[in-house]
């Protein structure tokens, strides 16, 4: 029973309650590792090399639990690669492609890390109302404001 995922999450919210926190987020890691892939080269006098290149791979859920109420505020499934890279892709057969494990790894971190800050963005979003506009640049966009 206290494996149990309904009992993890009462414990950890009874634990955010006592240090006085409004939200607990948890997680759960379901996968992470990488893919080794050899890459062909043409060398300048014709020759062929071949060089051993790593992708990175994550796979996490993150739960924002309400700690007053133990109400789940939002969830999110996270399934990342190193190569998800966007354009850069399309230029490069290599794109997302590194030279070694701990490269790919740390790559594969910071995507993570840049996609749980947007969803905390989108959870919480910044609500601002602007009550006076002092100053404008030279497009005419505001640069000095009160709020």
């Amino acid at each position: 029973m206290q494996k149990s995922e309904d009992f993890i999450d009462g414990y950890v919210v009874d634990q955010g309650k006592s240090f006085g926190a409004k939200y607990v987020v948890t997680g759960d890691l379901q996968n992470i590792g990488t893919v080794a892939k050899q890459f062909k080269k043409l060398n300048s006098d014709n020759t062929y090399s071949y060089s051993t290149q790593y992708s990175a791979y994550i796979s996490f859920t993150l739960t924002l639990i309400e700690t007053e109420t133990g109400q789940i505020k939002s969830t999110q499934n996270f399934n990342l690669k190193s190569t998800d890279v966007g354009l850069i892709s399309w230029f490069s057969s290599t794109a997302g492609f590194y030279n070694s494990e701990n490269a790919a790894l740390s790559a594969v971190m910071s995507l993570a890390s840049a996609n749980i800050k947007s969803w905390i963005n989108s959870v919480f979003p910044v609500l601002l109302k602007i009550i006076k506009v002092e100053e404008f640049d030279k497009k005419r966009l505001p640069s000095v404001c009160f709020n």
